[in-house]
This record gives structure tokens, sequence and C-alpha cells, in this order.
């Protein structure tokens, strides 16, 4: 049987300084992929000339595109991994980086482990300047491998943070980032929450690539914003709840409001440290959203940080919020 190709999608907006790093980074591995995929998201900087030199340089290797218009995170994985022309796709960041052992060392576990039908490694957690902050996990053992679906519903990963960059066949990938379009926040949870779903995971405890953490990054932003994201997931996602065991179903689904509450209840407490003046209404209506997720959750906190919004006068401007 001939060996398997390989596709790296990568997508960016406005990231050309990171992104050269990243395309960098992929023409690096010990085994180069079939295909790299780069789709820029209607960058204002000089992304598509940088983008067009390596056209010119790798007219076989690469598939350029340029959205005409912004489509958002979640909207331009998908669009980027329907380009693959490969038996199997994972995907980079235009901001994050991969070691060079990724692809060779995750198709290797692939094909160790018929019964997996994804695989993803370890990583570092790198700053904007990509010196290491952290590696992800320290310890194996604390990886999810195997049916990971209710490990990442519950945010029981390392740190809270859910795998990254699988591989995977593509055919799975383009229906997962199927449901990830229209999404800028937690686009890369919804793709793993399909595949994790329907396939079990295997990992390579080697760390295999870079993520980077930069102070003004979105998933740094309020919380009100990681709240609606997450309810929106969680409306729009249900279909996956409904073959599991009924035993299952309600375990893991509780987790999952569980998660929600305490994102709502989050949100209340970045309103109640910086009140604007749509906060009074704000944390009523989080409020509610968490305690009918997680009645028995209520904390004198809680109430001190609600309160305390109604009677603060305004001092800063309306966050922006995501949705």
């Amino acid at each position: 049987m001939p060996p398997k190709t390989i596709a790296v999608c990568i997508i960016s907006y406005n990231q050309r300084a990171y992104l050269v790093e990243a395309i960098e980074s992929v023409l690096t591995q010990t085994r180069m992929p079939d295909q790299i995929i780069v789709i820029d998201d209607a960058s204002s900087d000089d992304t598509a000339e940088v983008l067009q030199s390596y056209q010119r340089q790798y007219p076989t290797l690469f598939t350029i595109k340029i959205n005409a218009v912004n489509q958002g995170n979640g909207t331009n994985r998908h669009l980027g991994v329907l380009e693959s022309r490969c038996d199997l796709t994972t995907y980079l960041d235009g901001d994050d980086l991969y070691y060079p052992e990724k692809l060779r060392l995750e198709e290797q576990h692939l094909a160790d482990n018929p019964d997996a039908g994804f695989v993803y490694s370890n990583f570092n957690l790198i700053d904007s300047a990509g010196e290491l902050i952290r590696p992800w996990a320290t310890n194996p053992e604390e990886i999810p491998v195997g049916n990971v679906f209710e490990p990442l519903i519950a945010f029981e990963f390392p740190r809270g943070i859910q795998c990254r960059c699988p591989l995977t066949n593509t055919s799975a990938l383009i229906e997962a980032t199927k449901h990830a379009q229209g999404f800028i926040l937690y686009e890369d949870f919804i793709i793993v929450m399909h595949l994790s779903r329907s396939m079990n995971a295997v990992v390579v405890n080697q760390i295999n690539h870079g993520y980077r953490l930069h102070n003004g990054c979105v998933h740094r932003s309020h919380h009100e914003g990681h709240s609606n994201v997450l309810e929106r997931i969680y409306t729009q996602n249900k279909a996956l709840f409904e073959n599991l065991d009924p035993t299952d179903r309600s375990r893991i689904e509780r987790k999952f409001r569980h998660i929600l509450s305490q994102y709502a209840w989050r949100a209340v407490r970045d309103h109640a440290k910086q009140p604007s003046t749509e906060s009074k209404n704000q944390v009523i209506k989080l409020a509610k959203r968490a305690m009918h997720h997680e009645p028995l959750a209520l904390r004198p906190k809680h109430v001190v940080r609600v309160i305390a919004t109604q009677l603060k006068a305004p001092k800063h401007p309306a966050a922006t919020i995501s949705n």
C-alpha cells in the first residue's frame, strides 16, 4: 500500500511577521508535506506578496488562497481544508509553528494505531517572541488518549487547553471544520468535539509544536464573549450528545454545563472589576445564565459581584464582546 499523502493548512490574518516563521517551520519538517495550503483572510498587510513569493518558489507544493472579504478563523480554516488533495490533513495558525518531527511522528503513530482516527502531540506555550513559557503537559499521563470526548467537553485537558493541530483523514477534518464556520473563538474546540465524538485519539508525547500566547489575543478577552460563544457551541452541537448512553450523556452534559456556568460567573467578575454603562443589565443576564446551568453553584462572592455592579457608577467604556 502506498504511503498516505499529508497536507498542512495554515490560516492567517495580518500575521506577516509570524507567518513566515510558521511556513518555514513546515518546510523544515523531517517528513515533508505533500501540500501546503495557506489561506489568508483579507489581510491589510503585505501577506499576499509574501505568499505569492512562496508560490513562485514552490509552485507544485503550495496552494495559496486570498479571501476578498474577512471570514473569521472558523470559516477560513474550513475553506482551507477544502483545498486539501491529500489523504491526511492537519493545520496550523499563522502565528504558531511546528517543530521538525511533528509530521513524521504523528504519521507513524497513526500507522501504528489503526484503531485511532486522529493524532495530536504535546506542545509548548510560547510568548510573542517565541520564548518558552511552559510545556502544555509535563506528565504524559495527564494527556487524554482514546475516547477524549468527555475530557474535552469538561476542559480536563492539561491547563484547561484542548489538544491542537490534530492530524486526521481529510474527509473527517472537512466535516469537523464545517461545524466551526462562523466562530472566531473556540473554533478549534468545535473541531476536536466532532472528531472525538466519532473516533479515538492517539497521542505523541514528544513536544512537536509551539502555541503562541499574545498579551492581546482574543482568548484573553472579556469573559462575556467566551460565555456567549460557549453557549452557542452547546446549543448548536446538542446532536453530539443524543446517541450517548443515557448515564454517560447525563454526566458529560452536566460537566459541560458546569463549564458554561463558570464562564458566565467569570464574565460577571469582569463586569464587576470594570463596570461600563452596559454592565448593570449584562450581569443580571449572565447571573441568570449561570444559575440556569448550575443552580447549586451560587456562592456569596457571586451575589456580592452582582450587587456591586448595580451600585457602582460606570467608569469604563463598554468592552468589545464576541458572540
